[in-house]
């Protein structure tokens, strides 16, 4: 005999037998069987830090999925799956997996994981440049590079701090951010 479905304390009984000589063997139960063939369910529950508006992060990114099944019960790892993701790069991905009891699994990945931890880095296009009395200043510039975004050049800011309007010392203030916020 078998068992159908699913459960933790299903029962089978056997049919009654009967050998050559007439003998009938009374059927017998067993008790406490237990079926799980469905997988867990997974649920992506967080990302922590949010990405911002730009889809980057500048710092490891935490994800949190829960696990449950109703049948057998979530086995090995638990309810819950936490993965860090620490490693710079864009358009990364991430994966968990949950398992119950009858050792069935599901997975969930999560994608567009973008982190950048490193800087920008700034260099002037130009050294000190000398003014004489009745020059217009001309802004040397600057260039932006970073390790993981092509597009920084378009966003540095230049802010230009006129000390004296004569001959004298100025002061130009170059900054540049990434995507990530740095």
């Amino acid at each position: 005999k078998s068992t159908t479905g699913e459960g933790a304390s299903l029962s089978v009984t056997s049919d009654t037998v009967t050998d050559l000589a007439g003998n009938v063997g009374s059927a017998v139960t067993v008790d406490s069987i237990k079926v799980d063939k469905s997988a867990p369910a997974i649920t992506f529950v967080s990302r922590l830090p949010l990405a911002n508006a730009n889809g980057w992060n500048n710092s490891d990114i935490t994800l949190n999925w829960s696990c449950s099944d109703a049948v057998s019960g979530v086995g090995e790892g638990g309810a819950t799956v936490t993965k860090t993701v620490s490693t710079e790069g864009a358009n990364q991905s991430k994966s968990a997996t949950c398992t119950n009891n009858a050792v069935l699994t599901s997975s969930d990945t999560q994608t567009a994981i973008s982190i950048d931890k490193t800087a920008p880095t700034l260099s002037l296009n130009g050294t000190d440049i000398e003014i004489t009395a009745g020059q217009t200043f001309v802004d040397p510039g600057a260039t932006a590079s970073d390790n993981l975004d092509a597009d920084i050049n378009s966003r540095i800011v230049t802010t230009s701090s006129v000390i004296n309007t004569v001959v004298g010392s100025y002061t130009v203030v170059y900054s540049a951010s990434d995507l990530a916020g740095n």
